[in-house]
């Protein structure tokens, strides 16, 4: 039994759906050329040394690829964003942001003209000290 998806009439070569004709799409899927991988033919096996397995997205000693805040894509981490557009997640393995400090009456690190919060650390303005 062959679903319609699979017959030769609805694959689409070089499609643009596959990292702009790295692939074929066929039922909903890309099927990728050469040294390609990944969901949309993404990755290049030749220029990541074949790092399939997600080794280059791990912070040291963590269980989760990027922390737990992003996807790992041909070994290298994509933080995810947040809701807020002012709140980041940032750094190799997603492990920084700008909204974990410690909050002063309700403000982080204090208010702005007080600190700024960097990689969940407040950095202190000229004329202020704290942490």
């Amino acid at each position: 039994c062959e679903c319609d998806c699979e017959k030769p009439w609805n694959e689409e070569p070089n499609s643009p759906k596959c990292s702009d004709g790295k692939g074929t799409f066929e039922c909903g899927i890309c099927n990728c050329y050469n040294n390609r991988y990944g969901r949309e033919c993404e990755c290049d096996a030749k220029d990541t040394d074949q790092i399939r397995d997600e080794k280059g997205c791990f912070f040291p000693n963590d269980t989760k690829p990027c922390s737990g805040r992003g996807d790992c894509r041909c070994g290298v981490c994509e933080c995810h964003p947040r809701e807020n557009r002012d709140e980041t997640v940032t750094g190799k393995y997603c492990e920084c942001d700008n909204f974990s400090c410690d909050r002063i009456d309700g403000q982080l690190c204090g208010g702005e003209e007080q600190g700024s919060c960097i990689c969940g650390t407040c950095e202190c303005r000229d004329g202020w000290t704290g942490s």
